[in-house]
């Protein structure tokens, strides 16, 4: 099932959506696997069908079969619908996630999977030197609203930096336009972005690096799969060891924007 309406017909549609599959994954035989809207390489939405896929929904396909459970993959929407969905207990995972600490009430983090790296993008022809959190200081930023960054990054832009949350649409627009210095965003993901809206030769990624980030699981704490999470990690722990990660990864490589941008 697609829900492509408007809320509140939306919400009504998303509910029976979950209402299927959380029959299913009562036990954790079909846990109810959900993602991010937009986050290249590991949960988006494939273009034309715009069903969820992308490398977090691989690797939780291959986990939860290694311990005997068939997940079954839903939208859950925008963020703050994702992560409501996961804090009720309708989604029992999301497949890819920074750590955030606001999140650790209601879910559980994996041992991390993967890690991506953060840059920031910038006007074309206002670069600056990037060569740590510390070189953001001063400058007008802004960041993905309802996201966590990874523990170092979020709690140095909390007491460090001028950072505004905006909904991740509006990021690289507003850099674009000038309104902000920078927009922080994975660099791979954010380099996809500026492809997909035609801003090449507007928007660039500084080469220097803002934080290497951790990617996770998360794991409702209302979902019968806590019960499966020291085997969930011991799988993802296998699948690192036996390069099945890096391959499922490299199948994305095709799909994304040369480096250069």
């Amino acid at each position: 099932m697609r829900c492509w309406l408007k809320a509140p017909v939306f919400a009504l549609c998303l509910a029976a959506q979950f209402a299927t599959a959380e029959a299913a994954g009562a036990e954790c035989n079909r846990p109810v696997v959900s993602g991010p809207e937009d986050w290249y390489p590991y949960s988006f939405r494939d273009d034309p069908s715009g069903k969820p896929v992308g490398a977090g929904f691989d690797v939780a396909r291959r986990a939860f079969r290694m311990i005997g459970a068939d997940p079954v993959i839903v939208d859950g929407g925008p963020s703050a619908r994702l992560f409501e969905g996961l804090r009720n207990g309708q989604i029992d995972v999301v497949s890819a996630s920074f750590w955030d600490n606001d999140h650790t009430d209601f879910a559980a983090y994996s041992k991390p999977y993967d890690a991506d790296e953060i840059a920031a993008f910038v006007s074309s022809g206002k670069a600056f030197t990037l060569l740590s959190m510390a070189d953001l200081r001063g400058r007008r930023g802004v960041a993905e609203l309802g996201i966590g960054y990874g523990e170092a990054f979020d709690r140095y832009a909390e007491t460090n930096l001028m950072l505004e949350r905006v909904v991740g649409g509006r990021l690289l627009g507003m850099v674009a336009q000038g309104r902000v210095d920078y927009a922080v965003l994975p660099r791979i993901d954010g380099r996809r972005k500026i492809d997909e809206i035609g801003l090449d030769d507007r928007v660039q990624a500084l080469p220097g690096i803002v934080s290497v980030s951790a990617v996770h699981m998360m794991v409702s704490r209302r979902s019968p799969c806590m019960a499966q999470f020291d085997k969930l990690n011991a799988a993802l722990d296998q699948l690192q060891k036996d390069r099945t990660v890096l391959s499922i990864l490299e199948t994305y490589d095709s799909l994304a924007p040369a480096a250069g941008h």
